[in-house]
C-alpha cells in the first residue's frame, strides 16, 4: 500500500485553526474535508531524536493502517503523512469529539461504575494488543498516560499520540512513566535501560503505564511518584480497607523480579466504598491519627471517622518484605 501524503506550504498552514492544548511536543490543527473534520499535528524539534523516531513510527503504522483500522479501533491511527515545505513533519488523523482520560476520572457526574468499565476497557485493550502477531514486529504503546486516553461520545476509549508508541526496530520515545531517575524499580531486570539512561518500553512496562492511571485514579495523586517505602504501606493498607487481594498483587509485581500481570479482570471487584477510603488523603489522616492516638491524645477518635479502627496499627508492625527483590 503506498503512503498517504498531504503536501502543505509552511504559509498555508498558518490558515488553518490551531488546536490549543498544553504539554504537547506538537501542535495541531483543525482539518476539514468534504466529508468530516480531522486534525494535522505538526511536531516540533525534527532533529530531536525522540521526534525522528516517532515520525519513523508513524510511517510504519500509516503503511499498515487497514490491519490495524480493522483489528484496534481503539488506536486514532495517522491517515497521512504531512509534509511542510518539502520537509516530513506530522500526519493527519481523526478528530475525536470526547474527554481527555484524565478529566473523565475526575468528572463528579460520570458514575463510579463507568470509570471502572473505562479502566477495564484500557486492560483489555492491551491483553489484545499484547498477542496480536503484527508483521513489523509487535507494538508497545510505550507513553501510555491518562493524556493520550480520550473517551468518546460513544463511551469507547481511543488511544492518541501514536508517534509515542515503540517498535523494536526505531527509538526509544521519550515516556512520561518510564523515567529512569524517578522509579526506583527500575533495577529490577525485567526493566531495561539503555545507555542513553531511557527505558525501553515493553509489554511489562505498559502494564506498569497501565497500573500508575489506575492508581492515579484510586488514591486521588500522583502515585508514580511515590517511593518504595510509601507503596509498600500503602498497599498493606489497600489490604486493611479490604481492596482484592489479587488487585494489590499485581501491583506490587511492579516492584518485584517477576513479570508483570494485567490487573483488569479484578477491577470489578473495586467497590466505591474502597475508593472513598483509598485516598492518600484519607490514608496520611489514618497515618497521623495513630500517631496521635500513640502519643496518648484524641487520635483514636479520628482514626476511626476515617476507616477501620486499628487500620494502620496493622501495617506499621509489619515488616517491610513486600517489594523486596525476590
Amino acid at each position: 500500500m503506498n503512503e498517504k501524503i498531504l503536501k502543505i506550504d509552511r504559509k498555508d498552514l498558518k490558515k488553518f485553526e490551531k488546536l490549543l492544548t498544553t504539554g504537547c511536543e506538537g501542535d495541531f490543527y483543525f482539518y476539514d474535508t468534504p466529508n468530516e473534520r480531522k486534525l494535522i499535528k505538526i511536531l516540533r524539534d525534527l532533529n530531536n531524536r525522540y521526534t525522528r523516531g516517532g515520525l519513523e513510527n508513524i510511517k510504519v503504522l500509516n503503511q499498515h493502517i487497514n490491519i490495524l483500522a480493522k483489528e484496534f479501533p481503539e488506536l486514532v491511527l495517522p491517515e497521512k503523512l504531512v509534509i511542510v515545505d518539502k520537509e516530513l513533519c506530522g500526519y493527519t488523523m481523526q478528530y475525536i469529539k470526547g474527554m481527555p482520560l484524565n478529566i473523565y476520572l475526575q468528572a463528579p457526574n460520570i458514575s463510579f461504575k463507568e470509570k471502572i468499565y473505562i479502566l477495564k476497557s484500557i486492560g483489555i485493550f492491551l491483553e489484545k494488543l499484547s498477542y496480536f502477531k503484527f508483521p513489523f514486529g509487535p507494538i508497545v504503546l510505550g507513553d501510555l498516560h491518562e493524556e493520550n486516553i480520550l473517551v468518546d461520545e460513544d463511551g469507547k476509549i481511543k488511544i492518541i499520540d501514536l508517534n509515542g508508541i515503540f517498535l523494536e526496530s526505531n527509538e526509544i520515545p521519550n515516556c512520561k512513566y518510564l523515567i529512569a531517575d524517578n522509579g526506583f524499580y527500575f533495577n529490577r531486570p525485567k526493566y531495561t535501560v539503555d545507555i542513553t539512561g531511557d527505558v525501553v518500553p515493553s509489554q511489562n512496562t505498559d502494564i506498569l503505564c497501565y497500573c500508575m492511571i489506575i492508581m492515579n485514579f484510586i488514591t486521588k495523586s500522583e502515585f508514580y511518584k511515590l517511593r518504595d517505602y510509601q507503596i509498600n504501606e500503602y498497599l498493606k493498607y489497600m489490604k486493611i480497607i479490604n481492596f482484592p487481594i489479587e488487585f494489590t498483587s499485581c501491583i506490587a509485581k511492579l516492584y518485584s523480579r517477576e513479570n508483570n500481570q494485567n490487573p483488569y479482570l479484578y477491577l470489578d471487584y473495586i467497590t466505591l466504598d474502597m475508593l472513598e477510603q483509598s485516598s492518600m488523603e484519607n490514608y496520611y489522616k489514618a497515618k497521623h491519627a495513630l500517631k496521635q492516638s500513640y502519643m496518648g491524645n484524641q487520635g483514636e477518635q479520628t482514626l476511626t471517622s476515617t476507616g477501620p479502627k486499628k487500620i494502620l496499627r496493622k501495617i506499621f508492625k509489619t515488616n517491610n518484605k513486600l517489594l523486596k527483590p525476590r
